[in-house]
């Protein structure tokens, strides 16, 4: 195995947008502000009886989790198995309303903040977990050279007939608006500030 490969593995049948080069890319993001060294990460997505088994053998725990991590660090390299239980992630998505595979992207980089040296055993500390989750999310979320070929800014009436028409021709289509409620509302003013248009230059 290479010491810096990031291996993914659905052990648990399910459809998942997951990205093994994009996990790479926020595994080394968060090593690199954190002044570690990046080794290997697998990923395995399991069901709740293959995940309890782990739980109860290793960790002698006998109440179902969402996620265990386990520490191979090596030297300064940064390495571990990432183990997600799909039906308590499909719970969380629920209860918290939440898109699954946000939910699951969320609970690797859970995973990778054990590895680098995070705890979650009180309240503060999860908290700071949370707060790191959240930020780093956002590198799944909006790295866009892997996700949109073309970025439509403002969703007033036309940029909502350019969207539609980019998405319509087959492409990864983002539209941006700074107000949910100008949804496609009618403005043929082209100047900058019109009822529809955003503020972004």
């Amino acid at each position: 195995m290479s010491n810096t490969q990031t291996n993914l593995f659905l052990e648990s049948e399910t459809d998942l947008d997951l990205n093994p080069d994009l996990i790479d890319k926020v595994f080394e993001l968060i090593c690199t502000e954190h002044k570690l060294e990046k080794g290997w990460i697998n990923i395995i997505i399991q069901n709740t009886s293959e995940h309890n088994d782990l739980n109860i053998k290793y960790l002698n725990h006998y109440e179902p989790t969402d996620v265990i991590t386990f520490n191979f660090n090596d030297d300064e390299l940064i390495s571990g198995e990432v183990y997600i239980n799909i039906e308590i992630a499909k719970l969380n998505a629920e209860t918290y309303k939440a898109n699954l595979n946000l939910e699951i992207k969320r609970l690797i980089i859970h995973g990778i903040l054990h590895l680098v040296g995070y705890d979650d055993h009180t309240d503060d500390l999860r908290a700071e977990m949370h707060g790191l989750e959240n930020t780093y999310l956002k590198s799944f979320m909006w790295n866009m050279e892997n996700k949109f070929d073309i970025i439509v800014i403002g969703a007033g009436h036309a940029g909502c007939e350019a969207a539609a028409a980019a998405a319509n021709l087959g492409s990864r289509t983002l539209l941006i608006t700074m107000d949910m409620t100008k949804f496609a509302q009618m403005s043929c003013n082209p100047a900058m500030g019109g009822v529809a248009k955003g503020q972004i230059v």
